[in-house]
């Protein structure tokens, strides 16, 4: 007859003898059950976003409307065995202790900026945490550069404790973040005056549409006289929000200091979307952004450089279009 080893295998041990170990440790012996033990929270109704940064709020400066959540959360091992109800307050009076406290600027959330699903929720028997209430953000209503705060209290609880040290929750709106995407490589480049060895030159007009500042386009074939552009034709119609330009890597009075951006829907009839008058780059490969004065939706948008910083030629890094969404 075969002999059947039962002896455990040199991998099996280690891992019974942890756990033997981690049993004793707890004092256990016979059946292991949730009851036997709990934690110095046990039964604590806390608000889980009023631990650290949690309520600290990413807002976009988009149209639509934007939710906060909160709600009450149930601590320790165990579950309720009954329904708990928790009633929530908001309380503005909060945000200038705030501010003292934190050396912030906070001011309180336009009351016309916000809803509010509701101040009461539920922790349900055998669970840990109540449905979501929800704060229904309108950025429209917000000012960019603005911190905002709405403080929400926990007040009360049916049943178990309420944790006093995580009780509010200090919603922050430090200012609006702008969603931009960068959409100059759906357009196609063309300009009134290329470097004399064509667009795909070294220094060619390729170059300034390259997303590479270290690349420029050079032309020496500038005068104030000449109607000098460089244009970028899409598909189809897009907004434009902002622009970058990159100054060259040498010869400040190349730069372009004057200049008009026109947008078009048919190469013909032209709107001036921006102007810039006597602008000076302060540094070499420079790149400043510019906000368009007049957004609209344009198939071609052409930069029309009016005057540069005295020389006879031209340059430029890069010309970097930005649509906001």
């Amino acid at each position: 007859m075969k002999n059947i080893n039962l002896k455990a295998s040199s991998k099996v041990r280690p891992a019974i003898s942890l756990l033997s170990l981690f049993l004793l440790s707890l004092g256990l012996s016979g059946c292991f059950k949730d009851d036997d033990y709990s934690l110095s929270t046990e039964g604590n109704i806390y608000m889980p976003q009023a631990y650290e940064n949690r309520a600290l709020v990413t807002m976009y400066d988009v149209d639509s409307a934007q939710a906060i959540n909160f709600g009450a959360a149930y601590g320790g091992v165990k579950y309720p065995s009954s329904d708990i109800e928790a009633t929530f307050e908001i309380d503005t009076t909060l945000i200038a202790t705030y501010n003292t406290s934190n050396s912030t600027t906070y001011i309180a959330l336009p009351a016309d900026a916000y809803t509010i699903s509701g101040l009461s929720a539920t922790i349900k028997a055998g669970k840990t945490s109540s449905d979501a209430l929800s704060i229904s953000v309108s950025p429209k209503k917000l000012t960019a550069g603005t911190a905002y705060m709405l403080p929400i209290r926990l007040t009360n609880v049916s049943s178990g404790y309420l944790d006093s040290s995580l009780n509010i929750a200090y919603f922050r709106i430090d200012s609006l973040v702008q969603r931009a995407r960068d959409i100059t490589g759906k357009g196609t480049l063309t300009v009134s005056n290329d470097n004399s060895s064509g667009a795909s030159a070294s220094e060619g007009s390729l170059k300034v549409v390259d997303d590479d500042t270290s690349t420029k386009f050079y032309t020496g074939s500038y005068s104030t006289s000449s109607n000098f552009w460089l244009q970028l034709q899409f598909p189809d119609a897009q907004e434009v929000n902002q622009y970058t330009l990159t100054s060259g890597n040498d010869s400040p009075t190349r730069d372009p200091k004057t200049w008009e951006l026109l947008g078009s829907n048919d190469g013909a009839a032209w709107d001036v979307v921006d102007e810039q008058n006597n602008f000076a780059f302060s540094d070499r490969t420079e790149t400043v952004t510019f906000k368009v004065a007049s957004p609209g939706s344009y198939s071609y948008y052409r930069i029309h450089i009016t005057a540069n910083n005295g020389a006879t030629s031209f340059q430029l890094s890069e010309w970097r279009v930005i649509q906001f969404y």
